[in-house]
């Protein structure tokens, strides 16, 4: 029997206009949901740019005011004066602010200008110049925020009215999505129903074909598409079979790989010679340490009082710990670490930086930036020379000049300890690779600085993390265990 090549034409138009309105009308109800979301989108953030605006304003009095806080705390802690050009600066940070045309309310302009004066004061003492000041600061603040609160609350009223606005519409939306859910019912999904059966024997991976005879002639065009498509997913299937066995057969041999790479990485990584290598030099350098001190110390006894004295101090203390350091190899070396103590951390560091002091060059900047209450039971001369190498490591990395911080912060039972610099970052392949014993990015490096961390890092279960800051500086941070001492627990 010949086929009428005029009846898949005849078939093609009659589904074409089956699903056309329904398609158009959802087509239409789609395009004026997404116009009214832009438009209410674009509303909304129009609204929200003078409250982003007005609240980077208050972020920079708040700023200032933090600023004034901190030199009066300053002043009161150390029982010190302020000096003048630190007083200069803030007054003239102040003047800045009062002209900010992002505040909103005369009455911070005239707190702001009333601060101002009050840093130009050259008759109150600087205690009370800072007092004074941080008070009208504080007066701003407060009219600053009753303003954006009064803002805040006018964005929200005009958004409760676009959210009324946007629910009528969306109800009128919804009513003509249901009357074309209708149309759409009627013409298409009907004739589709009979499909379902079919479908869920596909969704159990029932590949069999199915019988188009009895099918209704629209249809028919469709249930043979059906069956191509099944014998095509049975196709698929069977080398998607072969090939997860394949895939996983690989993925077995490159465990296997990678369990032994392992193995042959922690064996590397215990540096057995190199532990024994280093308790006989700190067996051998106890003694001309111990002289060395006692040299410094007759050396000290003949100096008068005075700057040579504080620095004879310094390193006679640094020789001490170089003499710790050389006992404690040799305990490693007899199985024995360094037992953990109470540690102020702030302290620690204020000393270690004065010591780091003598070591970097003059225009490198040493920050710490730690709360005093930090307070743990860690192994302060294994801590102390940690953060001594992470410091000088990042010296080196700087040119002339530049800035280094200590920052810590304790995280529960954890303490966050970071050191950071603005120079030009680690290498990329120091980041992809690891820290790794003997392999420096530096001429001259040894590369034993970053990996004595890590190892003290890791016998105290803790990690060593090194990234990139942006647009450009290094980071090293250390998370310790941090077990609270005697007096901090309840």
């Amino acid at each position: 029997m010949k086929a009428d090549p005029v009846q898949p034409e005849r078939m093609k138009n009659v589904f074409v206009r089956s699903i056309a309105f329904p398609a158009l009308l959802a087509a239409g109800v789609a395009v004026l949901a997404l116009g009214l979301m832009l438009a209410s989108l674009g509303r909304n953030l129009a609204q929200l740019a003078p409250l982003q605006t007005h609240l980077a304003a208050m972020q920079r009095v708040q700023t200032q005011s933090l600023a004034m806080q901190y030199a009066l705390t300053h002043t009161l802690s150390a029982d010190r004066p302020v000096p003048a050009a630190a007083l200069a600066d803030l007054r003239g940070e102040v003047a800045a602010l009062a002209r900010d045309s992002d505040l909103l309310t005369p009455e911070a302009r005239v707190n702001l200008q009333r601060a101002q004066a009050t840093l130009a004061s050259s008759v109150l003492p600087a205690r009370t110049v800072l007092q004074d000041g941080l008070t009208f600061m504080h007066e701003a603040l407060a009219a600053e925020s009753r303003a954006h609160d009064a803002l805040l609350k006018s964005v929200m009223q005009r958004a409760q009215l676009e959210f009324r606005l946007a629910a009528a519409v969306l109800a009128l939306i919804a009513a003509g999505g249901g009357a074309g859910f209708w149309l759409l019912r009627r013409r298409v999904l009907d004739p589709l129903r009979d499909l379902d059966g079919l479908m869920q024997r596909l969704a159990k991976h029932d590949f069999a074909r199915v019988e188009t005879r009895r099918a209704d002639s629209l249809l028919a065009p469709l249930l043979e598409r059906y069956n191509d498509m099944v014998t095509r997913l049975a196709e698929l299937e069977a080398a998607q079979t072969a090939r997860q066995a394949s895939l996983e057969a690989e993925v077995r041999s490159a465990s296997r790989e990678l369990l032994a790479y392992n193995r042959s990485l922690a064996e590397a990584d215990k540096l057995a010679a190199v532990g024994e290598l280093a308790a006989g030099v700190a067996h051998e350098l106890r003694n001309p340490l111990a002289g060395v001190a006692l040299a410094l110390a007759n050396l000290r006894h003949d100096l008068p009082e005075g700057e040579a004295r504080q620095r004879l101090d310094a390193v006679t203390a640094e020789l001490k710990r170089m003499s710790g350091l050389a006992n404690a190899l040799l305990d490693q070396a007899r199985h024995a670490p360094e037992a953990a103590r109470r540690i102020e951390l702030a302290v620690l560091v204020r000393e270690l930086l004065a010591l780091a002091r003598y070591q970097v060059a003059p225009d490198i900047t040493l920050e710490q930036h730690i709360e005093p209450a930090i307070v743990c039971l860690l192994p302060p001369d294994r801590l102390r020379q940690a953060l001594l190498n992470l410091v000088l490591n990042a010296a080196q990395s700087l040119p002339e000049r530049g800035t280094i911080r200590v920052v810590a912060a304790r995280e529960g039972g954890v303490l966050a300890l970071a050191v950071e610099d603005d120079g030009p970052g680690f290498p990329d392949t120091l980041l992809r690779q690891g820290v790794t014993a003997f392999s420096s990015q530096r001429a001259g490096g040894t590369g034993l600085g970053l990996a004595a961390v890590r190892r003290f890092a890791l016998d105290l279960g803790g990690t060593l993390a090194l990234d990139n800051l942006e647009p450009h500086g290094a980071r090293a941070r250390l998370r310790l265990p941090c077990a609270p001492s005697a007096a901090e627990t309840p």
